[in-house]
C-alpha cells in the first residue's frame, strides 16, 4: 500500500468543522497495515470536522503516502513502538493547548460528532474527559475482562454517566488539563486503562455522552489482531491496572448504569 486517497481533501478548509475561539480542534489516530480499508473510512468521517489530524503508522514497512495540508503522518520507525498509544503522540507536536480527540481506525464518526462532543465537554461542571465507549469496574476487581460493565460505542445512553474507563476510540479532552505522554507508559496496547490512570491522577472525571443507538458505527468486530481478542486470553496486567485505578478513585462508588443498552 503506497498511496491513500482522503475524501476530506476536496471538502474545503472549513467544511463542517466546529470552532472554539483560538483553540485548535485536533484528532489523533493510530493504524496498522491490516486496517487499510476501515482506516480510510474512519479518516474520511473525522477529517472534515477537525483542524488537524495526526496519523501514527504502526509497524509499516512502507507507510502509505498521504498529502493533505491538515494531516501530519508519524511513523513507529521514527518515534518508537507505541502501538495503539500512538494516537496520542500528536499532543507532543501541539505548541498550544487544544481540544484533542482520540479516535480509532475501525470506527466511523457521524457528521455532528465533534460539535456535540465539544458542547458536552464544555457543559461539564468539573474538569472532565468525555467519551462514548466506556467501562464501569466492579468493586472488588478480580478480572478486568469479566468484572466490568461496558457501555458499547453503538449503544444508546440516555443520560451522562461518570465512568471508570473511557474507550480511547472515542474520547475528547482539553490538553490544558491533560497531556498524556505515551512514551512514558509502562505497557503496550493497554491504552484505555493507562489513559484513565493519567486522567484520575489529574483529578479529571470520566463521563460518557448521552446519545442515540448507533450514533457511532463499528466498521469491524473482534478482528484477530484486536486488543479485545488478546484481552480475553490474558487480562492479568489489565486487572492490575484496574485495581490501581480503583485505588485512585477511592470514595467514588461505581454508578449502576441501568440505561446502558
Amino acid at each position: 500500500m503506497s498511496s491513500l486517497t482522503v475524501r476530506g481533501s476536496v471538502l474545503g478548509d472549513r467544511a463542517g468543522r466546529a470552532t472554539v475561539g483560538p483553540r485548535q480542534i485536533v484528532a489523533g489516530i493510530a493504524t496498522m497495515p491490516t486496517r487499510s480499508a476501515t482506516f480510510t473510512m474512519a479518516v474520511d468521517s473525522i477529517l472534515p470536522q477537525v483542524d488537524h489530524l495526526f496519523v501514527f503508522f504502526d509497524r509499516f514497512a512502507v507507510p502509505p503516502a498521504i498529502e493533505h495540508p491538515r494531516i501530519t503522518c508519524l511513523q513507529s520507525a521514527n518515534h518508537g513502538d507505541l502501538r495503539a498509544a500512538g494516537k496520542f503522540l500528536g499532543l507532543q507536536f501541539c505548541r498550544e493547548p487544544c481540544l484533542y480527540f482520540s479516535i480509532d481506525d475501525d470506527v466511523a464518526y457521524p457528521p455532528d460528532y465533534v460539535v456535540r462532543m465539544i458542547d458536552f465537554l464544555q457543559s461539564r461542571p468539573k474538569p472532565s474527559v468525555v467519551g462514548v465507549h466506556a467501562s464501569l469496574l466492579s468493586r472488588p476487581m478480580n478480572s478486568y475482562a469479566r468484572d466490568r460493565r461496558v457501555a458499547d460505542r453503538m449503544a444508546e445512553v440516555r443520560r451522562p454517566w461518570q465512568v471508570d474507563v473511557l474507550g480511547t476510540d472515542s474520547a475528547l479532552f482539553d490538553s490544558a488539563t491533560l497531556t498524556p505522554d505515551v512514551r512514558a507508559w509502562r505497557y503496550l496496547n493497554m491504552v484505555d486503562l493507562q489513559f484513565a490512570l493519567d486522567a484520575a491522577r489529574q483529578g479529571l472525571e470520566r463521563v460518557i455522552i448521552p446519545r442515540p443507538k448507533r450514533w457511532l458505527t463499528s466498521l469491524a468486530h473482534d478482528q484477530p489482531d484486536s486488543i479485545f481478542v488478546k484481552l480475553q486470553r490474558d487480562d492479568s496486567i489489565q486487572t492490575q491496572l484496574a485495581r490501581e485505578l480503583l485505588e485512585l478513585d477511592t470514595g467514588r462508588q461505581s454508578e449502576a448504569a441501568a440505561d446502558f443498552r
